[in-house]
């Protein structure tokens, strides 16, 4: 937490700050979750280099990198309607976690040093822990598609 000396004391700067992380939980994201719109939707597909930028910085987020190109991937795919054997409940997962860490002014302001990003990795944390299972049957499908994908290229090439 950062702390400010003052006249030989420790005073919190931020202190409501450990509150609000702890306010983070599934029931968090699933309320969030809810009130997701195809707008959201299409605000992730286009904002998604600003997504992946703010995460290849370091901190909190740099941990998350590849787990947020899937959380894109899967949120592109379901929107192109190429992959549909996700539950909706999933995508507005994705959704929300995914538009909750480019807002500058959430719960924790990223603006706050050494903590703006904590209550962001907490997000993502836990919605990655609810939709694990999903998304392993996405990367299995994903895998599918770009094998069908390559074979179609290689036999187009020999014909």
């Amino acid at each position: 937490m950062v702390r400010k000396r003052q006249r030989g004391k420790q005073r919190n700067l931020y202190p409501n700050v450990p509150a609000k992380l702890e306010s983070i939980d599934e029931d968090f994201i699933k309320k969030g979750a809810k009130g997701i719109t195809d707008k959201d939707i299409q605000k992730v597909t286009d904002k998604a280099d600003e997504i992946q930028h703010k995460f290849k910085k370091s901190g909190p987020l740099g941990r998350f990198v590849q787990d947020v190109e899937l959380l894109i991937s899967i949120v592109r795919d379901y929107r192109n309607k190429e992959y549909k054997k996700v539950p909706v409940w999933v995508i507005g997962a994705a959704v929300f976690t995914l538009l909750y860490v480019i807002n500058p002014l959430d719960l924790v302001p990223d603006f706050i040093p050494f903590v703006g990003h904590l209550d962001d990795a907490a997000v993502v944390g836990i919605c990655l822990l609810m939709i694990e299972q999903e998304l392993q049957e996405y990367k299995k499908w994903k895998v599918a598609q770009l094998q069908i994908e390559a074979d179609r290229i290689e036999n187009d090439s020999q014909a």
